[in-house]
């Protein structure tokens, strides 16, 4: 199956066509249905915590929300949710945004009314602390001695502060990832999210981590 701009047409047509009800769980459903093909496991994943999330929010209140009222009554109850539960302010704008995505979706794809300024509805981000490992401390990890397992996390802990690449992505590289250019060795491998091909230069402590991981 060739998936294009006319296959994405064609799924979405034919979810028109079964005229949404409004439902906003369903409008999620539809737009996952929609975006599987072109999204990361990862970001489906999200989307379904998401979805998950907002059946626990109606269950909490008692509510069943059409699209229509994803409004700033909803933001409250939305944002009240997660504080209650000790999300974080970064997490909770995160998900706040992929609920926009699925209004934008239902208004522009299923052409249903929806509350006119949600995109104005905004949340601040929180300063975080970023935590760090200098190249001295990455020193004596590497001379500790950890035993077998703790050797194995100690070889992806120093692949993935020498490539600085997703958790989704250094997890699978692998000697066969490693090719030689001239004299120098590079990483190659395809970014699961992004979808790019990545070539790297690799340090030799890389080198030996990929190698005995």
């Amino acid at each position: 199956m060739k998936i294009d701009k006319s296959w994405l047409k064609e799924v979405i047509d034919d979810h028109a066509d079964e005229k949404s009800s409004g439902l906003f769980l369903e409008v999620i459903d539809q737009y996952i249905e929609v975006k599987s093909k072109e999204l990361t496991s990862s970001s489906i994943k999200t989307y379904r915590k998401v979805r998950n999330k907002v059946q626990r929010i109606e269950d909490y209140h008692g509510k069943t929300y059409f699209i229509d009222q994803i409004d700033r009554t909803f933001f409250d109850d939305f944002v009240s949710f997660y504080e209650s539960h000790s999300y974080s302010i970064n997490t909770t704008k995160k998900e706040w945004n992929c609920i926009k995505s699925f209004v934008n979706f239902g208004a522009e794809e299923l052409d249903l009314s929806v509350y006119s300024k949600l995109n104005k509805i905004k949340l601040e981000s929180e300063e975080t602390d970023d935590t760090y490992l200098t190249i001295e401390e990455l020193e004596r990890i590497k001379k500790l001695d950890l035993g077998d397992r703790l050797d194995k996390v100690r070889d992806w802990l120093i692949i993935s502060c020498f490539t600085a690449q997703r958790i989704s992505d250094f997890f699978y590289f692998s000697s066969e990832n490693i090719i030689e250019h001239g004299d120098q060795r590079l990483l190659r491998f395809k970014q699961k999210k992004t979808k790019k091909n990545v070539v790297l230069p690799i340090l030799d402590d890389v080198h030996g981590s990929i190698r005995s991981s």
